[in-house]
C-alpha cells in the first residue's frame, strides 16, 4: 500500500501541518489541503512536485515569497534563492525521524486516519514533549547556566557518539529561543568592573591573549579603549561574548602598535576611528548561536552617539587560515613560489598584502563562500575588505597562520545592511577599490626558474 506524506515544518524543522493522501495523487491535492493552514510566514520552501503557477500565486496573495524550483518540462525557467532552498534539510530530517518509528516507517495501519494519527502522535512525542520537559529545567535558579554546560558536555561526547547529534538539534534549538537577542543586555566592562569579572575576561579572551593583569589594565583602564559585552538576565554574571575596542585617529595598521605598553593614550574627543580588535565568545555551550554581529553593530551605534566625531568603524582582524591554504598550494603554477616564501618567512611585506588579499577575495569554499572563517563573519555582517597589512602580527600565533598578515573590515553603518544583503544572496564580497587593485597586482617576488 502505498502512501504520501504532506507537510508543514516550521523554520526549525518542526512539524506544523500533516496530510496524507494516496501515492499516485498529485502533489498539488497536499498543497491545496495544507494551504489554508499556512502561517504568516516570509518565505515558503518547497520542491519541484508543489512547482504551479496557480500555487506561487496563491501563495503570493498570502504575502508568502515562493522558493521551490520549476518543474524540468517547464518551458520557461523559473528563478530561485538557492540559498533558502537549502535549508530545505529540514523538513527531509523532520521526515527522517518520523520513519523512527516503525509503526510510520512500515504502515501497518490500513485505515488512513489510524496512520494519520500515528505520524501526529508521533511528531508530537519526537518534537514537542521533549523540547516542553527541556524547558521546564530552565525554570530553577542557575539552571541556565547548568544547561549551557549540559550542552557543551553534549557537545564534547557527539565527536565520538555522533548519534548524540539529534538531542543536539533540539538542545540548541531550545537555547536559540531563550538566548534571542531580544533578551541580551549590552553592558561596557571597564576597570573598575568585579574581579571576578575581570578574571573571565582573561580566561575567555581568545585571539589577543591577556598575559597578566598589567596587560588587562591596558586594554581597560585608558581612556581610549573600551570593552563591550552581551550578558543574558539569566546569566548575570556570566558574560555571553565581547568585543575589545581601541579609540585612535587613524586606522592602524598593527596589532603590536594598539596593544604596545608604551604608546600615549589618546583623549575619546580626539579619536576618528573605532578599532574592534578582538572579539570572544565565552561560552562553548551556546556554540552555534551567534551574537557576535548584533555585538558589534551595538557597540559601533553606541560609541557613535558618545563620539559623534567617529568617522570609520573597522576591525583589525587575524585570516586565520591564510598559511594552510598556501600550504595546500605549494605546487600552483601562479602563486607556489609565493606560498613557499610566506611558509618560509622569506616573502616580502607587498607580497605579503597581494597573496592575503588574492586569498580574501577568491578562495572560496564549494557552498560560495570565502574559505576564511573571519572573513564569512564580517562578510555576512556586511562588513567589507577595507585594507590588508603586512607584519601586523608578531605573535607566534599571528607568524604560524598568517606570517603576520592582518586585515581591515570596515563597518560603514550606511551600507551594512546593503552588503550583508549582497553577500547572503549572491555572495558577492564587499572590498575597497585599493584591496581589488591589490589582489590583482604583480608579485615582486618571481618564480626560481624565471629569476634566474
Amino acid at each position: 500500500m502505498n502512501t504520501k506524506l504532506h507537510a508543514i515544518c516550521d523554520s526549525q524543522g518542526r512539524p506544523l501541518d500533516l496530510f496524507v493522501t494516496a501515492g499516485q495523487v498529485s502533489d498539488y491535492i497536499g498543497a491545496r489541503a495544507l494551504l489554508g493552514g499556512l502561517p504568516k510566514v516570509e518565505w515558503l520552501l518547497g520542491d519541484r512536485g508543489y512547482d504551479a503557477d496557480w500555487f506561487r500565486d496563491a501563495l503570493k496573495d498570502k504575502g508568502i515569497r515562493a522558493c521551490i524550483p520549476g518543474r524540468k518540462q517547464r518551458k520557461k525557467i523559473v528563478k530561485y534563492d538557492k540559498r533558502h532552498y537549502k535549508r530545505r534539510n529540514r523538513i527531509e530530517i523532520m521526515f527522517g525521524r518520523l520513519k523512527d518509528w516503525r509503526r510510520v516507517a512500515t504502515r501497518y495501519d490500513r485505515c488512513p486516519k489510524v496512520f494519520l494519527s500515528a505520524i501526529a502522535l508521533a511528531a508530537v512525542v519526537i518534537y514537542w514533549l521533549w523540547i516542553l520537559t527541556l524547558g521546564r529545567l530552565n525554570q530553577p535558579a542557575g539552571a541556565t547556566f547548568d544547561l549551557v554546560s549540559m550542552r557543551e558536555d553534549l557537545l564534547r561526547q557527539m565527536k565520538t557518539h555522533p548519534e548524540l547529534g539529534r538531542t543536539d538539534v533540539d538542545f540548541s534549538r531550545l537555547l536559540r529561543s531563550w538566548f534571542n537577542p531580544g533578551f541580551l543586555v549590552l553592558k561596557q566592562v571597564d576597570w573598575m568592573a568585579p574581579a571576578s569579572l575581570l578574571d573571565k575576561i582573561v580566561a575567555y579572551e581568545a585571539v589577543h591573549e591577556i598575559d597578566d593583569l598589567d596587560d588587562l589594565r591596558r586594554r581597560l583602564s585608558p581612556p581610549d579603549r573600551r570593552c563591550f559585552a552581551f550578558f543574558h538576565p539569566a546569566m548575570p554574571d556570566e558574560p555571553l561574548i565581547f568585543v575589545e575596542v581601541a579609540l585612535s585617529d587613524h586606522i592602524p595598521g598593527s596589532v603590536d602598535d594598539v596593544l604596545s605598553e608604551g604608546r600615549e593614550p589618546l583623549l575619546p574627543e580626539q579619536a576618528t576611528a573605532a578599532v574592534f580588535y578582538s572579539i570572544s565568545n565565552c561560552q562553548q555551550g551556546l556554540q552555534g548561536i551567534s551574537f557576535g554581529n548584533l555585538l558589534i553593530k551595538q557597540a559601533a551605534k553606541q560609541l557613535s552617539l558618545e563620539l559623534p566625531q567617529l568617522t570609520h568603524f573597522v576591525t583589525l582582524s587575524p585570516i586565520p587560515r591564510l598559511n594552510s591554504w598556501l600550504a595546500e598550494r605549494l605546487d600552483d603554477y601562479d602563486i607556489g613560489h609565493i606560498a613557499s616564501a610566506m611558509l618560509d618567512g622569506s616573502a616580502s611585506p607587498k607580497d605579503i598584502r597581494a597573496i592575503a588579499a588574492r586569498y580574501l577575495l577568491e578562495a572560496k569554499r564549494q557552498t560560495g563562500d570565502p574559505v576564511d572563517p573571519v572573513a564569512r563573519f564580517h562578510l555576512g555582517n556586511g562588513a567589507e575588505i577595507f585594507d590588508v597589512h603586512a607584519e601586523a602580527d608578531s605573535s607566534p600565533n599571528g607568524r604560524a597562520q598568517s606570517s603576520g598578515a592582518m586585515v581591515n573590515y570596515l563597518y560603514d553603518l550606511k551600507q551594512v545592511e546593503r552588503n550583508h544583503e549582497g553577500f547572503a544572496l549572491r555572495r558577492q564580497v564587499a572590498a575597497s577599490h585599493s584591496v581589488r587593485s591589490l589582489a590583482k597586482s604583480q608579485f615582486k617576488t618571481k618564480p626560481s626558474k624565471l629569476a634566474s
